[in-house]
């Protein structure tokens, strides 16, 4: 900053003028790693962490216990979850102080799409509200981000579920909210939705950021593509190999991908071959996800759901995502026994996936339709007496 410039400042501030705007960058400047995304009102990140601005945290307040035990409780938290992740991140209230944070492994949010919209059941309940939108949407998400970040464990993993409305903005503060960690995006085919001529709607993108050292199970597919299959040959000791891998042929490596060998047992058959190199050579999942049953198994994969739900799986809840869908993520980026989040638990279907396979969960909402949908699926799980507590913020 030159002479001239701070003469300028002080000359202003005894006038008892408001500074020019220009003057913002050049008295607090940003140190841009390579790129931010600047918008009305986008808060620092101290002042979203500070205990002392608003929202603050607020004492979880227990309504019911369900088979509940001391050494840990399952939240289904209703209420605000901004106030209920600074209350988390304080770290104070009896009921998680010192147990939640740093320590959740996974966390998975399927936040509003900035639709401009209300959302319904069938029979008319509301649901939720979907009208906050542009800038003000982005903070919103951010202000979150940047709490959970602090919560989740140094060897966690978030992702992210959205579409295509804001999706864009939000990688870019995933960007910089998570700027250490790996990346991979997903795209969900979740099925024809849209209408219109204009390319209908038919996927929705999961934005995923491991830590280095995170849990990671891949998730399999169903065996060796029929590209592969059709391939294979025997050599001259009878061991079956194919030419070439799944990956791109060509480049540096591609000397070393020319035969690859799926059976060195020369006494099988080609289909034995087959059977045998799918128990032992699994292939892990590419990160296009397929919903629909047939649409899967013709790229070889199982498939996760999608929107179009049979009667006897609905529960009524727009947007519900389907369970095969949670199921592996849940299996992915976490282990049993770890603990996993949703803080957008709208269905409640991150919570049943968590409770089927044998994680503790924390989930939270502020609707009375999630919180009374959330609960009715985990009392009426099959197979499953679910250890929860219902928790108010207010």
């Amino acid at each position: 900053m030159d002479n001239q410039v701070i003469e300028n400042v002080i000359d202003i501030l005894k006038s008892g003028k408001n500074l020019p705007e220009y003057y913002k960058e050049i008295l607090f400047p940003v140190n841009h790693k390579e790129y931010t995304l600047t918008y009305q009102d986008k808060k620092s990140r101290e002042s979203i962490l500070s205990m002392s601005e608003e929202p603050q945290a607020v004492p979880f307040q227990i309504e019911k216990e369900f088979n509940c035990n001391d050494e840990w409780k399952n939240l289904l938290i209703c209420g605000d979850n901004y106030q209920a992740l600074k209350t988390i991140h304080e770290n104070k209230d009896p009921l998680i102080k010192d147990k939640v944070k740093g320590k959740v492994k996974l966390i998975y949010i399927d936040p509003p799409f900035a639709t401009d919209s209300d959302f319904v059941t069938k029979d008319g309940a509301k649901a939720y509200s979907d009208k906050v939108k542009d800038a003000e949407f982005i903070e919103f998400l951010r202000e979150r981000l940047i709490l959970a970040k602090e919560i989740l464990s140094p060897d966690g993993t978030i992702y992210v579920h959205l579409d295509s409305k804001k999706s864009h903005y939000i990688k870019v503060i995933l960007d910089e909210v998570f700027s250490e960690f790996d990346f991979a995006e997903i795209i969900w085919l979740c099925g024809l939705m849209g209408s219109g001529e204009f390319y209908p709607k038919a996927h929705e993108v999961i934005y995923c950021y491991k830590a280095k050292n995170a849990t990671f199970n891949p998730p399999y597919r169903l065996g060796l593509s029929k590209r592969i299959t059709k391939a294979l040959q025997k050599d001259e000791n009878g061991w079956f190999y194919t030419r070439g891998r799944e990956g791109t042929p060509g480049g540096p490596n591609a000397k070393r991908y020319l035969k690859t060998y799926v059976c060195d047992n020369p006494e099988y058959t080609k289909e034995q071959a087959i059977a045998h190199a799918n128990k032992t050579r699994k292939q892990t999942a590419w990160s296009v996800w397929i919903g629909k049953k047939e649409l899967a198994e013709a790229y070889n994969d199982f498939p996760v759901g999608t929107y179009a739900y049979r009667a006897n799986k609905s529960v009524d809840y727009p947007t519900q995502k389907p369970i095969e869908l949670l199921e592996r993520i849940v299996n992915a980026s976490s282990n049993p026994g770890d603990i996993v989040m949703d803080f957008f638990a709208g269905s409640g279907t991150t919570l049943i996936a968590a409770e089927k396979l044998n994680r503790r969960w924390i989930g939270c909402d502020i609707g009375k339709l999630s919180i009374y949908t959330i609960q009715r699926r985990l009392l009426t799980m099959e197979n499953h007496s679910p250890s929860f507590c219902l928790v108010m913020t207010n």
